[in-house]
């Protein structure tokens, strides 16, 4: 491990003031600024090689009515099944039963409830204004 160079920075920025002391330094003109090349601007979409033209609906569509031969394919590597090992075994669901139980003891076990304390309503005491700061640039 290494000493920190933030003591050292902290007392050379109090040596040196505040803020605004580098700021009106670099105002006054004493400090010489190196001019920085504004990067290409590549926020426009490529269309280099691109045309632009009208669109004829009728023959795209026609071409697609059209008949077109295609190639016979004799090596399948389908991988769209789902990948089930050999020794699985499929069982019985048992949704029916759980409902008949559910509805067989429900009605015993349930209570009505006369008077309801739903808090999940929002309490709003007063009304709320929204204020809108706008901030510069």
């Amino acid at each position: 491990m290494r000493a920190s160079d933030r003591p050292a920075l902290l007392e050379e920025v109090k040596l040196v003031g505040t803020h605004n002391a580098i700021v009106n330094e670099i105002k006054a003109g004493g400090v010489v600024l190196q001019h920085v090349e504004a990067p290409a601007d590549r926020s426009a979409p490529a269309v280099q090689g691109a045309q632009v033209g009208k669109w004829d609906k009728d023959a795209f569509l026609h071409e697609i009515e059209s008949p077109h031969t295609l190639k016979h394919v004799e090596n399948i590597n389908d991988r769209s099944e789902p990948r089930v090992e050999p020794d699985t075994q499929v069982k019985s669901n048992k949704h029916e039963e759980l409902l008949s139980e559910i509805k067989k003891s429900s009605p015993n076990k349930l209570k009505h409830v006369e008077d309801t304390a739903d808090r999940s309503e929002p309490h709003v005491t007063h009304t709320a204004a929204l204020r809108v700061q706008a901030t510069p640039l």
